[in-house]
């Protein structure tokens, strides 16, 4: 999550009331896609942003928004932007998730508590970003495991005219 808010559309200074409305709304993609029913969702201690009970047992779950920050930039600027600068290529999005993934994975391993994420969402609401482009391209990429994230997921925004009612989750890996 940032300062922008969930999904990039809503400015709030409650961070955990954001996360855990995040995760609440793609809870649902995680049952319909993955047979895990995330319950009894909650705020964590950052880290972990929420908890969450699955199989039983509570899950720390953090987020990471996926958004192109020199579009972002230049927005705030307000310089102009083309079509092309707003378009996501495959290798510029497996790049995006990996240097994520490690960003997170580097944070986590530099806790002096040994604090593993159970969860890592990342998310994104850039709407360049094609459900069936990142669908084929994650299946074309091995993600290697990082050792302080023990499951790592992509979930875009739902558009309108997404024939499932829930965001598209992608698993990266893990279970």
């Amino acid at each position: 999550m940032t300062l922008r808010g969930r999904w990039g559309r809503v400015d709030s200074s409650n961070k955990s009331f954001v996360d855990r409305g995040t995760v609440e709304d793609i809870a649902p993609a995680f049952a319909a896609e993955f047979s895990m029913v995330l319950e009894n969702v909650r705020e964590g201690a950052d880290p972990p942003d929420v908890l969450a009970r699955l199989d039983g047992r509570d899950v720390g779950i953090e987020l990471v928004e996926f958004l192109n920050e020199t579009v972002r930039e230049r927005e705030a600027m307000k310089l102009p932007i083309t079509f092309e600068d707003r378009l996501w290529s495959k290798e510029a999005t497996i790049a995006k998730l990996n240097a994520l993934l490690d960003k997170k994975n580097a944070l986590y391993a530099r806790r002096p508590d040994g604090f593993a994420a159970d969860i890592l969402v990342i998310h994104s609401c850039e709407m360049w970003l094609n459900k069936a482009d990142v669908e084929t391209w994650v299946s074309q990429v091995t993600f290697e495991p990082r050792s302080a994230i023990r499951a790592a997921y992509f979930a875009l925004e739902r558009l309108p005219d997404s024939p499932k009612p829930h965001w598209p989750l992608f698993r990266l890996y893990g279970p």
